[in-house]
């Protein structure tokens, strides 16, 4: 077997068609498709049975506890393919452009490839392509490679951009850590940790859904917040433990992200606001870990004006953006309808 692709399926029976549709368009390589149920209260689990009833490379698990790294790591379990690709339910590929990124894979007998992905929104008329990778060229030392693309300070942790070779993940005991977010952070580390020897292909093969509706992973919470900035910190820590040469970019990147998270302290439920300022204001000290701009203009502004203010201040903005956002894309929807 030379590809495992697997899918998660909780509740998602308005897309999970569309996902499996476009893995069968697959024609080149042996494949399976290994789907991963948990106890969806819709009919996903039906709908995934029947495509099973019909195809001999479509296999059903059910997964022995809960969440996403859960059901990852059942499939990474029954994988019986060379290479493991992860595709959410509610996501699909382009077959020939997965096709492609597996023949320079096998070409240069890399144990990680990294690929650039194109964003688009549920009427799908509004969409982007991620520029990461648009920059790198083939023949350039893979230390410059790896710049450019941490250097981009764009998000470089979703495991669904990736595919990545078995034995390595095996080798090197990578896993998702189960019941937390912001597992695909520790991942993705783990996997820049372990290995150098990463292809990025310049083009991209999977097409993930932003902004579904009544979807879980867009609601804040305590817990988004407080394991978000945990993970956070804990691999900032590993990468400087182990003295990882591109540690300052990493840690930009982490940063940013901490930062962005600031701004969902006005988005979880009141009551439970105060203890998650008293949980940041204890990981102020992440800020002043390396000399990064960002983060002494955030440390200095939360030493003024506190904390509170500074998160208040990042949650505006963030809901300016979301507002332009918006008005655009309900004046590409009218038109379009």
């Amino acid at each position: 077997m030379f590809l495992s692709i697997i899918i998660p399926v909780y509740n998602i029976e308005n897309y999970i068609a569309e996902c499996i549709n476009s893995v069968l368009e697959i024609k080149s390589i042996e494949y399976e498709v290994i789907v991963i149920l948990g106890t969806s209260s819709d009919k996903s689990n039906e709908i995934v049975k029947e495509y099973a009833m019909s195809y001999t490379n479509i296999f059903i698990y059910f997964q022995n506890g809960r969440g996403l790294s859960n059901a990852r790591n059942c499939g990474m379990k029954y994988a019986k393919g060379e290479y493991i690709l992860f595709l959410d339910g509610d996501d699909y590929i382009n077959a020939n452009k997965l096709e492609d990124a597996l023949k320079y894979l096998t070409m240069y007998e890399s144990d990680v490839l990294v690929s650039e992905y194109r964003g688009f929104y549920d009427f799908k008329n509004k969409f982007f392509i991620s520029k990461q990778i648009n920059t790198i060229q083939n023949d350039e030392y893979i230390d410059i490679k790896i710049k450019k693309f941490l250097e981009k300070k764009k998000c470089f942790w979703n495991v669904w951009r990736y595919i990545y070779k078995k034995d390595f993940l095996i080798k090197n005991k990578i896993k998702f850590k189960e019941g937390t977010y912001a597992e695909d952070l520790e991942y993705t580390t783990d996997i820049f940790l372990n290995t150098d020897n990463i292809y990025f292909f310049n083009d991209y093969y999977y097409n993930y859904r932003l902004n579904r509706k009544n979807s879980l992973m867009n609601v804040p919470t305590k817990k988004k917040i407080v394991d978000t900035v945990n993970m956070i910190e804990s691999n900032i820590e590993k990468l400087y433990t182990y003295s990882y040469k591109y540690k300052k970019l990493f840690y930009r990147q982490y940063i940013i992200e901490l930062i962005l998270n600031l701004s969902s302290l006005y988005e979880i439920n009141v009551d439970d606001r105060e203890e998650v300022i008293r949980f940041l204001e204890e990981k102020e000290n992440v800020l002043s870990i390396e000399k990064y701009y960002v983060a002494e203009y955030a440390h200095i502004f939360i030493k003024i004006f506190t904390l509170k203010c500074f998160a208040y201040i990042i949650f505006i903005l963030k809901c300016i953006k979301r507002n332009l956002k918006g008005k655009l894309l309900n004046g590409i929807s009218k038109k379009i309808l």
